[in-house]
């Protein structure tokens, strides 16, 4: 294959001409000190998406040892990974504290200052170099299957002018920044929601315009229908009528997700085979086994339901939109919790569920509860596909830029 003038071919592929292909030993160096003098330093791990983390926050309990005189010193702008778990990706960039330590089986190295270190952790978090850790690992002579320093230091990795390096750094980190503002928003937004909901439900807070007593029922007292074609599974076709299955209604999204979707059933299954029938538009779907509780609002006619999964199919003058957001409150939470409380096997049973109580408006009220609530939703969803854009967008830009196919000097 020919190569375009001004770049080369190379054994980390086609880079410019100015770059400089090179190992890991020859631009970092190991640090092996150890915590000998017992100082009280945070101690991190490192995890395959957020790299180094505080132990202690990330897992909400101690899971190192009382004693970590043992343990690795990692300072500001070191790097260090696991050399057990490094072909997940778990390597880190430590930028968070001074001085901090990490278990015995990490290996740690800080780099030359002619490398940048936020353009090296990009290189080294891309998937190329995930998929070049699990060879690498796979291939060591460490019988435990551990990648240590002088297997992971002879990986090679494109470099280029600390210039160079540094302009690719900023743009990630401009990037980082406006994703990393999106995502604190989202959260915002999410636990504005979460409040007004725990407001609303109680009846702390009124609507303007609204008053008068909650009533309470139970759920059998407001629905028309159940659709549950639990007991058995439908043939399976690679395509046709979508089955939901609980991967779709897990999560905070409101309407199924029908990317989640991996089975599929023919015209004539989908009208003989399910006893009860099709969740419509308006049912709200409820998870009865794993995910129990979890819950989505159907916004379309499509698809079925079989295993795990039922189906509620409210009385007109009753709102499902309403339902729907109800099960996201403590109180449908607890009520599923005690239900499925010294449960041998956590499922519940349809009985169960219609037995379950809920505080509820005249249908007007209940309809602007849920319409004020969608409308949070609708700015939660708004921020996420911002998100999902910009991430996509940063990945598309990463690979442009640390393999020299767009330029920035």
């Amino acid at each position: 294959m020919e190569v375009r003038r001004g770049y080369k071919q190379t054994e980390v592929g086609v880079i410019p001409t100015e770059w400089l292909c090179l190992t890991i030993g020859d631009i970092a160096f190991p640090s092996t000190e150890k915590n000998t003098d017992r100082r009280n330093l945070p101690v991190l791990s490192c995890s395959k998406h957020y790299g180094f983390v505080d132990s202690l926050v990330f897992f909400s309990k101690q899971v190192f040892s009382d004693d970590i005189s043992s343990y690795k010193i990692i300072r500001r702008g070191e790097f260090g990974f696991p050399a057990n778990h490094i072909e997940e990706g778990s390597i880190g960039f430590q930028v968070n504290y001074d001085e901090a330590v990490v278990s015995p089986i990490y290996v740690v190295f800080r780099i030359s200052v002619k490398v940048n270190g936020t353009f090296l952790y990009a290189i080294l978090k891309t998937e190329r170099y995930r998929q070049i850790f699990r060879s690498s690992t796979s291939a060591s002579v460490d019988r435990r299957g551990s990648l240590r320093w002088p297997e992971f230091s002879s990986i090679k990795v494109p470099v280029p002018p600390l210039s160079e390096q540094i302009a690719i750094a900023n743009a990630i980190n401009d990037f980082d920044e406006l994703i990393a503002s999106l995502e604190y928003l989202t959260g915002k937004k999410r636990n504005i929601k979460k409040g007004m909901m725990q407001d609303l439900f109680t009846g702390k807070r009124r609507l303007p315009g609204f008053s008068g007593q909650w009533k309470e029922s139970e759920l059998r007292e407001l629905i028309s229908e159940v659709i549950d074609n639990r007991g058995r599974t439908p043939p399976i076709s690679v395509e046709g009528q979508p089955v939901i299955e609980i991967s779709s209604v897990y999560g905070e999204k409101k309407y199924p997700d029908y990317s989640k979707v991996s089975k599929y059933v023919d015209y004539e299954t989908y009208k003989t085979w399910f006893r009860d029938g099709h969740p419509a538009e308006g049912d709200v779907l409820i998870g009865t086994v794993g995910s129990v509780g979890a819950s989505a609002v159907m916004d379309d006619n499509i698809g079925c339901i079989a295993q795990n999964i039922v189906g509620i199919r409210f009385l007109s003058n009753y709102n499902s939109d309403f339902f729907y957001y109800f099960t996201n409150t403590d109180d449908f939470k607890s009520q599923v919790n005690a239900v499925l409380m010294g449960a041998v096997q956590p499922s519940l049973k349809v009985p169960h569920l219609l037995s379950f109580k809920i505080k509820h408006p005249d249908e007007d009220e209940q309809t602007a509860i849920a319409k004020i609530l969608s409308d949070v939703d609708s700015e939660i969803n708004e921020l996420e596909r911002k998100l999902a854009k910009y991430r996509m967008i940063k990945e598309g830009m990463m690979q442009e830029l640390l393999t020299g196919k767009m330029r920035l000097v």
